[in-house]
């Protein structure tokens, strides 16, 4: 069992539930009062909740970059496909047979090939898509991080990713890796360099607060004044940029305080390790949670959002936490047995 920084698995673990929330609100916010006080709350709670995909593209090069070896790209790109694409294309499969059976989808090759390429029959699918560019790609990377300085390089790679939101668009430019790099170039710079990094946000907190306010504030209201209002800000795509950039390091900084050398509890160990399978799987329970409140004569807006938050909240995590403990005891039990 490999050793986790606990600070990066409180990271993880904290966007994990904040990818659910993100969720789970947006089933509601459709159906309330834009007028409402209640509206812009939870439009902001969303809207500033929605950097953890880029948080998970940040941390996962962080991790990768973590370690000076060489790496074996064929052993690696296998290690990926067994856990990531695996796991991916099982759940695709469940959610388009949930779909067949409940909402009258009809199977078809043709759909099943663009949902598993481009990660379509849910949206929360299209990060899987992303990040495995970045693995595929990962020699290159590689390769340019240890010829090329890393904040030359995070420069380059914000202002490149800057351009490419603000003036590229097609079908699918929301899952291409342009559209995220980044985010995997920073987290490559400070996996890299993780102890200075470190060392230097601890001290620095102060320097991190107020970009982060700024743009949570620029960003939160500028989504107000669209969904509300309809107006159209032409460089909101950039400024929300920059609050994924200033939130993340917000975010990782707090863990860093708080959470730097400590060992996590049992709970929170087995939340970090079944994160990806809770990703994976939270949308499809807020489908079954929409229809049992149905089935039980929840119709109320509060009290469907009520029963839906801890519903999807109570079972994606159990479900998913006590496969992460059930796998973990065989997987141990099977080490122990080639020991004796």
């Amino acid at each position: 069992m490999t050793k986790r920084k606990s600070e990066l698995s409180l990271f993880n673990i904290f966007m994990c539930l904040a990818v659910i929330l993100v969720h789970v609100i947006s089933w509601t916010i459709g159906d309330m009062d834009k007028s409402s006080l209640w509206y812009a709350f939870m439009l902001n709670v969303s809207r500033l909740s929605q950097f953890v995909v880029q948080g998970f593209i940040f941390l996962s090069a962080v991790k990768l970059f973590l370690s000076q070896k060489e790496t074996d790209y064929e052993k690696f790109i296998f290690g990926r496909y067994k856990r990531v694409v695996f796991p991916y294309v099982l759940w695709v499969l469940v959610y388009y047979a949930y779909f067949i059976k409940t909402y009258g989808y009809t199977f078809s090759w043709n759909s099943l090939g663009e949902y598993l390429m481009f990660g379509t029959v849910c949206s929360h699918f299209y990060f899987v898509v992303v990040i495995m560019q970045f693995y595929l790609n990962m020699p290159m990377f590689k390769y340019v991080g240890k010829r090329v300085n890393p904040w030359l390089m995070c420069v380059v790679a914000v202002v490149f990713t800057a351009l490419f939101k603000q003036y590229v668009h097609f079908q699918y430019d929301d899952r291409v890796f342009p559209a995220y790099l980044c985010y995997f170039v920073i987290g490559a710079a400070v996996g890299m360099n993780y102890e200075r990094v470190c060392a230097f946000l601890k001290r620095r907190f102060y320097a991190v607060l107020p970009p982060f306010a700024v743009f949570a504030a620029a960003d939160g209201y500028l989504t107000w004044r669209a969904q509300v209002y309809g107006e159209t800000f032409k460089y909101i795509e950039v400024v929300h940029l920059c609050y994924c950039i200033s939130a993340i390091f917000f975010f990782f900084t707090l863990f860093l305080l708080f959470g730097e050398g400590r060992k996590l509890p049992r709970l929170l160990e087995l939340c970090d390790r079944a994160s990806y399978s809770i990703y994976l799987s939270h949308v499809l329970v807020i489908y079954i949670a929409n229809a049992l409140a149905e089935r039980i004569g929840i119709f109320g807006m509060a009290e469907k959002f009520g029963f839906r938050f801890v519903f999807t909240y109570a079972v994606t995590l159990g479900l998913c936490m006590a496969t992460a403990a059930i796998s973990e005891r065989v997987k141990n039990g099977k080490q122990t047995s080639r020991s004796v």
